[in-house]
């Protein structure tokens, strides 16, 4: 008997995709960065990842969450969010200017690792997939 789809599935539920392609970009990356000696920006990286996946999650359970509420109600709950969200985000650059072992540049990038992973996943992986399927 086969699980009906629902937005839990994990054959609907893009997230779990995007997170774990984000996780094999963090290690390609830091995994490069160490090979090359930049110890500092792999470190920079991870940290900066590791906000982005929290704020990815958090995304995604907020508008699960709201969904279905009063639109007023939800308007202020959002941006509330949107400013904690903001200042998730800014906390990895803060320490990466406080901490001089940690790449700020490599924490900037790491940030948009969710960004880089949906782009990496959907657009080149997603296509590479279904034109391979397509040949055999």
């Amino acid at each position: 008997m086969t699980q009906p789809e629902t937005e839990n599935n994990e054959k609907t539920d893009p997230v779990p995709k995007v997170i774990k392609t984000a996780i094999g970009l963090c290690v390609a990356v830091g995994l490069g960065s160490l090979i090359l000696g930049q110890m500092a920006f792999a470190k920079g990286f991870l940290l900066g990842s590791l906000a982005s996946i929290v704020n990815f999650l958090l995304m995604k359970r907020g508008l699960q969450r709201r969904l279905g509420k009063n639109p007023k109600r939800v308007g202020v709950e959002a941006f509330f969010s949107l400013l904690f969200r903001y200042a998730l985000l800014a906390i990895p650059i803060i320490i990466a200017v406080k901490v001089s072992q940690i790449n700020v540049i490599g924490t900037c990038i790491g940030i948009f690792n969710i960004q880089l992973s949906i782009l990496f996943h959907f657009l080149l992986w997603e296509q590479f997939i279904s034109r391979r399927s397509v040949l055999y």
